[in-house]
């Protein structure tokens, strides 16, 4: 992983604040018997991508999937010269180029036999982002998981900085 200027730098925002935000999540979607969690984001709606991942997509529209376990995956509609750059700022998970960012989770989330997938702000998730999930995924059950997500993300260790 590069680093420097243009690059992630742990000393600004360790892996170890990033593997914890993801495995609270992570616990708290076990608790809502929960396959993964999606996250929207677009230039408007970048602070809970930023949160789990430490990196702002702020030019474009992505999606963000939390598994159930390992690290959350990110996916654009971007061209992979910007993915590149975006996996050098990003220390976590994987960056995913492709034009549509719904079917490829959605078709993923099939294959895994996923259920129950909870969504930050489903009654935000733009109308063509849902259905084409749906679409790729017609058996999944989507349900709002803005709660839990917050509870998640205010719990904080006290005394660790970046948790």
């Amino acid at each position: 992983m590069r680093r420097g200027f243009y690059g992630w730098d742990e000393t600004e925002l360790p892996l170890a604040a990033l593997d914890a935000r993801a495995g609270r999540v992570q616990e708290a979607m076990r608790a809502e018997s929960l396959d993964a969690l999606l996250l929207y984001t677009n230039i408007a709606r970048p602070a809970a991508v930023s949160w789990l991942t430490g990196f702002t997509p702020y030019w474009s529209e992505g999606l963000l999937l939390v598994p159930k376990s390992g690290a959350p995956d990110f996916a654009t509609a971007l061209s992979n010269r910007v993915g590149e750059w975006m996996r050098s700022v990003t220390p976590t998970g994987s960056i995913l180029c492709t034009p549509q960012p719904a079917k490829f989770f959605g078709e993923r989330l099939a294959k895994e036999g996923a259920r129950r997938v909870g969504v930050l702000e489903l009654d935000m998730l733009p109308g063509g982002q849902a259905a084409t999930l749906a679409a790729a995924a017609p058996a999944l059950e989507l349900v709002d998981a803005t709660q839990m997500f917050r509870r998640a993300r205010v719990a904080r260790e006290i005394g660790r900085a970046h948790v």
